[in-house]
């Protein structure tokens, strides 16, 4: 089950819609057949912004469902660091209504993993709820030290936005501290 957002409800009406033009099957030793759906994600994808074209969707709708879809299925690090990576490629927003995508889909699924899942997912919201709360770095814009900072410092062009991206990672794995004086250090290193 999932919230009466129209989004979710797109998103759990095609997330799995690909896996028939996907279907495989792999013959095991014991002579078995195991059922593979490779890729699904992506042609649900395709046939969802297919259909939400046809319906004039707005462009919001269309972004969210089709990134769900395509995301349903990817695997969130237990990290802070790999959830900051994946909030700094798509957002709180879409983080919080992916999580309940997952915890959706793992419901549906068979009971017997579904626990372990759930766990998992109820681990991730932890250190997700602690990252916001917190207010952690997890963006170039959040970090305590900007281009105009680096211009003084004689960095120009493109180097800045690449070492903006140096910090933010390193600050993102937790080598260095989200402090002025601290990444100033650390640019003086590299």
């Amino acid at each position: 089950m999932i919230e009466p957002e129209v989004d979710l409800r797109f998103t759990m009406l095609f997330h799995d819609i690909g896996k028939p033009k996907v279907y495989s099957e792999e013959i095991l030793e014991n002579g078995n057949t195991l059922g593979h759906f490779y890729a699904h994600a992506k042609y649900s994808e395709e046939i969802a912004a297919k259909i939400l074209n046809r319906l004039k969707s707005d462009n919001r709708l269309l972004h969210d469902v089709r990134n769900l879809v395509r995301m349903h299925g990817d695997q969130i690090p237990l990290s802070k660091s790999g959830i900051k990576r994946k909030l700094n490629k798509i957002g709180v927003e879409l983080f919080r209504k992916l999580l309940k995508v997952k915890r959706a889909d793992v419901l549906a699924q068979s009971p017997g993993l579904a626990d372990e899942r759930i766990k998992a997912l109820k681990d991730i919201e932890i250190l997700f709820d602690e990252i916001i709360s917190e207010e952690e770095c997890f963006k170039i814009k959040d970090l305590k030290i900007n281009g105009k900072d680096l211009i003084e410092l004689g960095f120009s062009g493109c180097e800045i936005g690449q070492t903006l991206k140096i910090i933010l990672n390193a600050v993102v794995d937790g080598k260095i501290d989200n402090d002025r004086d601290k990444i100033l250090e650390f640019i003086k290193m590299i």
